[in-house]
């Protein structure tokens, strides 16, 4: 009981204090955990929330909290406050600014009277994406006899998605780093900014990814720093029918720090040895930071090591296809003589290869860089990615002049037309016949008929009857 005792009075007043301190920590949690109720009429201030929102569309101006008096029909039951909200449907809503209702949704049993505002006008943009530069707002300075190099950062551009008149103005983004007297390598992950563009809530730009790593190399002010490039060098193959498709560093540069003479004599650093005997799938190699072989006057900006990426893929392979030949551009008044078909052969890793069809490959000759006559030629070519050409013959390309078709001398006569020119003839020559034999019974007769009067028996053998 005394040992009790002893430890109640044993510094009672910061026990008191923290009892105090626990209590109120309590009664705030559940505070915060507890729902605000809903009794008789209250005027409260409900959020503002969007539905049916397009896609393509994104909210360019402030959406503020909607006023709404609330009764409590059934005053038996509990209401929480926090399942009210007001909303806004913005189906079938296009670019630009819209009017719409004010709704509000309440639990059942919860009458709502004097809204405001009841109708609110939202200007709408179109969304976009944009490609941009990160730059680095350095602020503070580092300890003294210590000075700071080129920062570098990881990605240097961001995407950015928002409304379509922000990012007509957004040149760039930025993140912020401090010195604040620092005495060596700083490596930091800060959030991407927009500075300088008017963000609202609900409409603030997005940048993708929103983190940037940034490096700043920090060395004495008697050093210097130099970037050099990471050259790599493969020792051994892959298993047979594989081959070495890419090989890359992660990073694929490193900064250097140490005295000016001594950094003049590195160009790069090489990793040799890297041996990949034997594999037949993609894998990595971890090389440490002191596995680089520097000089010992010189060092790293940090102490990470280079990750070297070999990518391993079945080899390339070969594949014979017939292909359509194309004239294109044939000059005015010329014309050419069909190409046709040809055999070639294409080459590429098989995933790309194998289901090859002559519809894939197009081949064409631009007739206008050629002069009338035949020539063979080498056709122009449009591949899908990561096929190659390994054999195409040449085609003969013949442009010849258009000759105009002579004019025939015979003119086809029609049989009709023959038939009435003939009988009209015959016709013309019966008169005249008939007028010469006339004159001539007149000269012989007695001068008293006229012609045609003549009377029956008097007539000359040929005259007309």
């Amino acid at each position: 009981m005394e040992t009790l005792k002893k430890i109640f009075r044993h510094n009672w007043n910061y026990k008191l204090i923290s009892f105090i301190l626990a209590l109120c920590f309590w009664m705030w949690i559940t505070s915060q955990s507890a729902p605000i109720t809903l009794w008789g009429e209250q005027k409260i201030t409900v959020p503002l929330v969007l539905r049916n929102q397009p896609a393509n569309l994104v909210v360019i101006s402030p959406l503020n909290p909607v006023s709404v008096r609330l009764s409590n029909l059934n005053s038996d039951v509990v209401m929480d406050v926090g399942d009210v909200y007001a909303y806004i449907d913005l189906e079938d809503a296009a670019a630009g600014e819209v009017s719409r209702p004010v709704r509000i949704y309440a639990p059942e049993g919860v009458r709502v009277s004097d809204l405001s505002p009841q109708n609110l006008v939202i200007a709408l943009d179109v969304v976009q994406d944009k490609v941009v530069p990160v730059e680095v707002d350095i602020t503070g300075a580092p300890a003294k006899y210590y000075t700071a190099g080129d920062p570098i950062l990881t990605p240097d551009v961001v995407s950015v998605r928002g409304p379509q008149s922000l990012l007509e103005n957004l040149t760039s983004v930025t993140v912020a780093a401090n010195l604040n007297g620092a005495e060596e390598t700083l490596q930091l992950n800060r959030p991407v900014r927009f500075d300088g563009l008017p963000l609202l809530p609900d409409t603030s730009l997005r940048a993708y990814p929103n983190i940037v790593s940034v490096l700043l190399p920090i060395y004495r002010e008697e050093e210097s720093v130099n970037t050099v490039p990471v050259e790599l060098e493969l020792t051994g193959a892959p298993q047979a029918g594989k081959v070495v498709r890419a090989v890359s560093a992660v990073p694929s540069s490193l900064q250097i720090i140490g005295m000016p003479e001594v950094l003049a004599q590195i160009d790069a650093i090489r990793l040799q040895n890297l041996n990949i005997a034997g594999w037949d799938s993609t894998g990595t190699i971890e090389v440490p930071s002191t596995g680089l072989n520097l000089p010992p006057e010189t060092r790293t900006a940090t102490e990470t090591g280079i990750r070297v990426l070999v990518t391993i893929g079945d080899a390339a392979v070969r594949k014979t296809l017939t292909a359509q030949v194309s004239v294109r551009n044939v000059p005015a008044g010329f014309t050419a003589l069909p190409i046709g078909e040809i055999e070639v052969e294409v080459s590429g890793y098989p995933e790309w290869v194998t289901d090859l069809t002559p519809q894939d490959l197009v081949f064409w000759v631009d007739a206008s860089l050629y002069a009338p006559g035949s020539h063979f030629v080498t056709p122009s070519r449009n591949l899908p990615p990561g096929v190659e050409l390994a054999r195409m013959p040449s085609v003969n390309l013949v442009l010849q002049p258009i000759v105009p078709e002579e004019a025939n001398p015979e003119t086809p006569v029609d049989p009709a037309e023959t038939e009435a020119e003939a009988a009209a003839g015959e016709s013309e020559n019966g008169e005249g016949e008939g007028e010469g034999e006339g004159g001539e019974g007149d000269e012989t007769g007695d001068g008293e008929n006229e012609p045609g009067e003549n009377e029956p028996g008097e007539n000359e053998p040929g005259e007309n009857i």
